[in-house]
């Protein structure tokens, strides 16, 4: 299939990324850490009898990973 430029490809050729990708990874690493951390507290809070903390964290955690992991499907 021949575009309008008359290329021979039908599709944009695909860009490598030169910035972005590990500036996007050091944040991928930052958010798990922060969530572990999180998530320690609360275990570490439900143990002493206040489970809320654990129960939002949780929360948030399958939201993020709903909302933000499954973003590329």
């Amino acid at each position: 299939m021949v575009n309008k430029n008359n290329n021979s490809y039908s599709c944009k050729p695909v860009q490598r990324c030169h910035t972005s990708c590990p500036m996007k990874f050091a944040l991928a690493i930052l958010t798990y850490l922060l969530m572990a951390l999180i998530l320690g507290a609360g275990i570490l809070l439900l143990v002493a009898g206040k489970p809320l903390l654990l129960i939002i964290a949780v929360i948030a955690f399958v939201v993020a990973f709903g909302k933000l992991g499954c973003m590329t499907h």
